[in-house]
């Protein structure tokens, strides 16, 4: 429906709903001429998405684009796929309520050729000073005794408790809880892993579904630094198979 307006009315746009304007008057002038006023079509703009399928069966579903991370779970013959992206032949979707990646060899859908390329997210090269300096602090707290939501170094530390008070002896902030600190820094991949970066496990039972609830300090060589919650803060390497099985993912913070 066409609108009219007496010119030199003063508006002010209270808001904008797709299609049209909602607006409000603040001053009108008396004695003026009606003229029609053009309303204004607002488009929503949406992230284009392809609807796949899987094209084989038990397909792992990963955590990031590679075969050394996290399997979150698996997909079969015609499941269903959103495909968000593409990164070199992976592909981005959107699983469990989660962004996750499938191979792309076991991926079908008519319109692949529409699916938008993603740029990696490549970590920054590490401050290795730095990095050894936090690494000998942290050392100095072998021993210490698990506890609980602890966060006071030499006296009582959980796992998160551990990286967040070392951490912030540098001026590095972190989030407080372990499923929050996988938030902060950038991915690394497990083959790239440098001193100073955090490593994430699934430790809650016995299978490994990429539930984050515990985190260590990689301090080099396979091994990293840690509060255990039968040990206290010990060293222990990623490639027992405890930790081999629970390993989740890592990032970079310096």
């Amino acid at each position: 429906m066409e609108s009219f307006i007496r010119r030199g009315i003063k508006l002010t746009v209270t808001g904008i709903i797709v299609g049209f304007l909602s607006l409000s008057t603040v001053y009108a002038d008396e004695g003026v001429v009606e003229e029609p006023i053009q309303s204004e079509t607002v488009e929503a703009v949406q992230p284009i998405q392809v609807v796949g399928y899987s094209t084989g069966n038990h397909v792992n579903i990963r955590v990031a684009p590679n075969t050394s991370c996290q399997v979150l779970g698996q997909v079969n013959l015609q499941d269903p796929l959103l495909l968000q992206g593409k990164q070199g032949n992976w592909y981005q979707i959107f699983y469990n309520g989660q962004v996750a990646w499938i191979f792309g060899d076991y991926v079908g859908s008519a319109e692949l050729a529409s699916v938008p390329e993603i740029e990696p997210v490549i970590a920054p090269a590490m401050n290795g000073d730095k990095a050894q300096e936090i690494i000998q602090f942290a050392k100095q707290y072998i021993g210490t005794p698990y506890r609980y939501a602890g966060t006071a170094l030499g006296k009582g530390v959980d796992c998160s408790g551990f990286t967040y008070s070392v951490m912030n002896h540098f001026g590095i902030s972190l989030n407080r809880s372990s499923r929050d600190q996988v938030y902060n820094g950038s991915y690394v991949d497990k083959s790239q892993l440098q001193p100073g970066d955090l490593i994430f496990f699934d430790t809650n039972g016995g299978a490994n579904r990429g539930n984050i609830s515990h985190v260590g300090l990689y301090i080099g060589e396979g091994n990293f630094i840690h509060s255990a919650t039968n040990k206290g803060v010990v060293i222990n390497n990623l490639y027992e198979s405890y930790y081999v099985r629970t390993y989740v993912k890592a990032s970079r913070i310096l």
